[in-house]
C-alpha cells in the first residue's frame, strides 16, 4: 500500500469520527505531508505537460519509477496564443488555463500525491502580460507596476544586468514589472500561492526570482499558509549571487547544467568532470542547490544539453543522479522544430509520447520525450536513493573516461570516447563477484527464475581486490550496486 493510500484510509477513519461528533472532516491536502526534498530525492521538470496527461503519467510512470517531485507549468490564466511562452505571461491568478481546468489541475495534484509524487508549481509573480497594465480579475491597476510607480519608476527593458536596481525595477523583455514592494501586490501574490497550497501543491519555482527583491520575496513568503514550503528560485546570473536567496529557498545550478554540456555534448569530455578537489566549489549549499540537467530556457538557448544530444543527454542525467552533491532535477519536455512550438495532443486531449526505452536517434516533432519511462532512468533513480549518504571515493579519469565509487555500495563509469573502450584495472572498493548493470538493466536488473539468479542487463565483473573489468561502447555508462550482485 502506498503512503497516500494509507493516509486516505486514515482520512476516512477521521472523517467518520468527526461526522459522528458533528465535526467537519479535513481535506486530503491537509493531511498529506510534503516530502522533504533533499539530496536523496529525485525531481523532474515536466515542461508543457497538460494536467490530464500528468495525472496519467504520475500513475503509470513517475510514481512507479520513484520520482519524488515534479515541476509543472504555471497553473494560471495566461495571454492568448499557441506558443509555449504564453504560459509565462499571466492575465489573472485563476487556476483555469489552456493546460486544463481548475478541477483537472486539482485532480492531477491529488493523483500524483496518491502515487508518491509531490507537485511543485511554476509561479510567475514578477510580471504580467506584455503591454497590459490593468487586470480587473486580480485587482491590479497601473499604479501596481513600476512603469507608473513614482518611487521605482522604470519605463524601459533591463539593459544593465549588473545593476540590481535596474534588474528589479525595469521590464524583463517588455513584460510589465509588478511593484512587488507594495503590500497590496504582495497580498495578491500570497493569496494566489495559498490557493495552490490549498489545492495540494507542495512547493513553488519562482520564475525570474533574480528580478524580484529578496525582501519582497520574504514578505510574500511570510504570508503563506505554510511559510516553510519548499521554494526554488530561478536565479540566472548575478547580482545578487544565488546564495543570497537562501532565506527564501533553494536555487537552480546553471553552472551544473553548463558543466554537463561541456562533458557530454561531444566526445572525450570526461576530463571536464575530473576535478575532485574543486568540483563543487562555488556551487553553494547542497541542500539549497537543485542540480538540473537543463530547463526549458537553456534547452532553447543552447546553453545546456538536451534530447537532441541523444546518448549525451542520458549520460548527463545519469551523472546528475550519481553525484552526492545537490538535489537532482531531471527533465522531460517535447521535441520542437521552432522556438515557439508547443507539444501536440491527441483527439482525447492527451500529450503524445515518443515511444522507446531510451534516447533515440530521431524523434517525432511535438511529441513528449518521456524520460521517466527510460530503463536507465528507472535504474538510476533507485541507485541514487540507495547511495544516499555514501562518500564519493576511488575517483579515476583520463581524457575520455571517468569513474568513481560511492562508499562500498556502488560504482559508476562513463565512456565519452568516440569508440568502444575496455577497462580491467579500475579500483571499485566492491566485493568480488558478478554485478548486473542498472543502466541497461533498470530498477530490477536481477531476476530469479526457479531459484536461479540472472542478469537482465549487462554483466559487470569485479575481480579479486575489487578491480573492475568491463567493455563500454561509445558514449555509454555502467552503474553497479551491491543490491544488484548475483
Amino acid at each position: 500500500m502506498t503512503r497516500s493510500r494509507v493516509l486516505k484510509s486514515l482520512v476516512a477513519l477521521v472523517a467518520t469520527a468527526l461526522i459522528a461528533m458533528g465535526g467537519v472532516a479535513p481535506s486530503q491536502a491537509e493531511v498529506t505531508p510534503a516530502k522533504t526534498i533533499n539530496t536523496k530525492t529525485v525531481g523532474m521538470q515536466m515542461f508543457m505537460w497538460n494536467w490530464k496527461s500528468l495525472k496519467n503519467e504520475c500513475r503509470t510512470s513517475l510514481g512507479p519509477a520513484g520520482v519524488d517531485w515534479i515541476l509543472v507549468m504555471p497553473p494560471q490564466k495566461s495571454t492568448d496564443g499557441s506558443a509555449w511562452w504564453t504560459h509565462y505571461q499571466p492575465m489573472s491568478y485563476s487556476l483555469d488555463s489552456t493546460l486544463g481546468t481548475e478541477a483537472e489541475f486539482k485532480s492531477m495534484v491529488a493523483t500524483c500525491n496518491e502515487y508518491g509524487v509531490d507537485v511543485i508549481a511554476d509561479a510567475v509573480i514578477n510580471h504580467m502580460t506584455t503591454g497590459v497594465y490593468d487586470y480587473p480579475e486580480v485587482g491590479y491597476t497601473q499604479s501596481n507596476f513600476h512603469f507608473y510607480s513614482p518611487e521605482h519608476n522604470c519605463k524601459t527593458d533591463i539593459s544593465n544586468w549588473g545593476d540590481i536596481n535596474e534588474s528589479t525595477n525595469c521590464m524583463l523583455g517588455g513584460l510589465p514589472d509588478l511593484a512587488t514592494e507594495q503590500p497590496f501586490v504582495q497580498g495578491k501574490i500570497a493569496g494566489y500561492l495559498n490557493s495552490l497550497l490549498a489545492a495540494g501543491v507542495k512547493g513553488f519555482r519562482i520564475d525570474a526570482a533574480r528580478h524580484i527583491p529578496i525582501a519582497d520575496l520574504l514578505a510574500i513568503k511570510s504570508q503563506l499558509t505554510n511559510p516553510d514550503v519548499f521554494i526554488i528560485n530561478e536565479v540566472a546570473g548575478s547580482p545578487p549571487e544565488p546564495a543570497a536567496f537562501a532565506p527564501v529557498g533553494a536555487t537552480f545550478s546553471f553552472d551544473w547544467s553548463g558543466m554537463l554540456k561541456d562533458a557530454f555534448s561531444g566526445f572525450n569530455g570526461a576530463y571536464d568532470l575530473d576535478i575532485p578537489n574543486s568540483q563543487y566549489r562555488g556551487m553553494g549549499d547542497p541542500l539549497k542547490t537543485v542540480t538540473m540537467v537543463q530547463n526549458h530556457d537553456t534547452e532553447r538557448s543552447g546553453a545546456s544539453i538536451s534530447y537532441a544530444h541523444g546518448k549525451g543527454f542520458l549520460l548527463a542525467s545519469i551523472y546528475t543522479l550519481t553525484e552526492p552533491f545537490g538535489m537532482p532535477m531531471l527533465y522531460s519536455g517535447f521535441v520542437f522544430n521552432d522556438f515557439n512550438d508547443s507539444p501536440r495532443v491527441n483527439s482525447s486531449g492527451y500529450n503524445t509520447c515518443n515511444t522507446g526505452s531510451g534516447p533515440k536517434t530521431s524523434y517525432t516533432a511535438q511529441q513528449m520525450v518521456c524520460t521517466s519511462r527510460w530503463t536507465a532512468i528507472k535504474g538510476m533513480v533507485r541507485w541514487h536513493k540507495y547511495m544516499d549518504g555514501k562518500t564519493k571515493t576511488k575517483m579515476w579519469s583520463n581524457n575520455y573516461a571517468y569513474g568513481y565509487a560511492r562508499g562500498a555500495n556502488g560504482y559508476v563509469l562513463f565512456n565519452t570516447k568516440a569508440s568502444t573502450a575496455k577497462f580491467s584495472k579500475l579500483s571499485t572498493g566492491l566485493p568480488m563477484g558478478h554485478y548486473c548493470d542498472v543502466v541497461s538493466g533498470g530498477a530490477n536488473p536481477v531476476k530469479v527464475v526457479k531459484g536461479k539468479k540472472s542478469c537482465v542487463g549487462t554483466t559487470i565483473t569485479v575481480a579479486k581486490g575489487g578491480y573492475l573489468a568491463a567493455t563500454l561502447p561509445s558514449m555509454t555508462a555502467v552503474a553497479i550496486a551491491t543490491y544488484a550482485k548475483y
